[in-house]
């Protein structure tokens, strides 16, 4: 969303950074934050995923 909103600026859709995000931004503010107790769980998937990536370059559709 944030490089929408530069490229609505730099079109001149708005005047400014700010006024991109008064229209295009959400009222609601959100901050998720990683659960600490899974980090060993998510470095597991992350490392499995990453071996797939690899993989998945010899395949040939």
């Amino acid at each position: 969303l944030g490089a929408a909103m530069f490229a609505a600026v730099a079109a001149g859709v708005y005047r400014d950074i700010m006024e991109a995000m008064k229209y295009m931004g959400s009222d609601v503010e959100v901050e998720y934050k990683p659960d600490t107790r899974r980090a060993r769980v998510y470095e597991t998937l992350y490392k499995k995923y990453l071996e797939l990536a690899k993989n998945a370059e010899y395949i040939n559709l």
